[in-house]
Formats: structure tokens, C-alpha cells, sequence
């Protein structure tokens, strides 16, 4: 199980990269972030967005 959490995460850390190379900005919730809390998940983002203008 420890495993696959380790490769997941190295995959993740991947993507983010191959996506920040292209210039792009990541912002990473957990899928139960995102189910049960998206209100705030939502300010969260809103909060980044004006952060980088």
C-alpha cells in the first residue's frame, strides 16, 4: 500500500512538473477536498487566482 502511495505521488510530482514547464500553475485537492467541501475548495482558488494578478 506504502507503495502505491509513493508512486502515486511521483507520478503527481511528474505532471505538476511537466505543467509548470509549460508555464502553467498547479493547485492540487483531494478528491473527498473536493466532494464534501467545494465551497471552499472554490475560495481557495478564487484566493490564488488573485493572488497571481
Amino acid at each position: 500500500m506504502v507503495s502505491i502511495i509513493f508512486q502515486q505521488q511521483k507520478l503527481d510530482n511528474e505532471r505538476t512538473l511537466a505543467l509548470e514547464f509549460q508555464g502553467l500553475k498547479v493547485i492540487r485537492f483531494t478528491n473527498e477536498q473536493v466532494l464534501l467541501k467545494l465551497p471552499e475548495v472554490i475560495i481557495k482558488i478564487k484566493e490564488f487566482i488573485k493572488s497571481q494578478s
